[in-house]
């Protein structure tokens, strides 16, 4: 996945908001699809600059005692379908 950096991002959204289609900037700044011009944009109107900051995404890391009582779990406990 490419991170883009908040002035790019500006600068897209910028040029949306003035009437640039949302295709022809994916064109012009090879942007995968649509919907993450239409993202950002919701993000700057929402939040303004500061929305358009790289997000990290939302990952959770577990420890590896708690793996291993997820798999005990797992094992001591039947799987019942209906």
């Amino acid at each position: 996945m490419v991170k883009f950096n908040q002035a790019f991002k500006l600068k897209i959204v910028t040029d949306y908001l003035n009437g640039k289609s949302s295709t022809n900037l994916c064109r012009q700044y090879h942007i995968a699809q649509t919907g993450t011009i239409f993202k950002w944009v919701k993000r700057y109107q929402r939040y303004g600059i500061a929305g358009l900051a790289i997000q990290k995404p939302n990952t959770k890391t577990y420890t590896f005692e708690f793996k291993l009582q997820v798999l005990d779990f797992q094992k001591k406990t039947p799987i019942i379908l209906s």
